[in-house]
């Protein structure tokens, strides 16, 4: 079966610094590794959850 792949971009304000969650992470976690992230509340600056990917084709923003 196909799955439909979506996209999806949050855009804050230039005022906010943190954000927080209840979820597993910060980081990315893989049932394979044999390290599970707990569920839990997070709090993080912005810029140390800000992650980079490559995109390849599709529309750009400026």
């Amino acid at each position: 079966m196909d799955w439909a792949r979506i996209g999806l971009e949050f855009v804050l304000g230039t005022e906010t610094s943190a954000a927080s969650w209840h979820g597993k992470g910060p980081h990315q976690s893989y049932p394979d590794t044999g390290e599970r992230a707990r569920p839990e509340w997070l709090t993080f600056p912005l810029v140390a959850v800000e992650v980079d990917y490559v995109r390849t084709g599709g529309p750009t923003y400026a």
